[in-house]
């Protein structure tokens, strides 16, 4: 919960995020240096519903999230203290190309542990291995627009 008149004041959620995630973590660091306190309530209770997700829809989710955090990290760049430890790849180092048949396979293993092993530690692992490669290609996208932006060919 926030009082509106501080959110409206801090100026609310960054209308440049066009995408799921960092929005928040993004608010969070200006509502906090604005002065703002956060104040933890065990009483408090929220619930947050999300539909069912295909696995295509994840993977989707993802490259967006990468696309949003190119923004952010680049947004708080002159406060490397407050955004630095979130950071999921190293800046300045080529980002990790995926083969299109490696992200066929990685596809097509996730739908089959899905369906043979669903809570097996192979199919977490699978999961986490397709969506930090889509995170990252979302990244590699963001920064491609970021630069595209600032060169003065087109808007992130």
């Amino acid at each position: 919960s926030i009082d509106r008149a501080f959110f409206l004041r801090v100026g609310g959620f960054d209308q440049r995020y066009k995408h799921w995630g960092w929005e928040d973590v993004d608010f969070g660091l200006t509502f906090q240096l604005a002065g703002g306190r956060i104040i933890y309530d065990m009483q408090a209770f929220a619930e947050h519903h999300h539909h069912p997700m295909t696995r295509a829809e994840l993977w989707q989710r993802e490259y967006k999230m990468g696309i949003n955090s190119v923004l952010m990290w680049d947004k708080w760049k002159d406060w490397p203290e407050l955004v630095e430890f979130m950071r999921f790849w190293k800046p300045g180092e080529a980002l990790p190309a995926v083969s299109m048949l490696r992200r066929a396979a990685g596809r097509g293993l996730t739908a089959l542990l899905d369906t043979i092993a669903p809570n097996s530690a192979a199919n977490w692992h699978a999961y986490e291995r397709m969506i930090f490669s889509y995170r990252l290609e979302g990244v590699a996208e963001g920064i491609r627009r970021l630069d595209q932006s600032r060169s003065g060919h087109g808007a992130p």
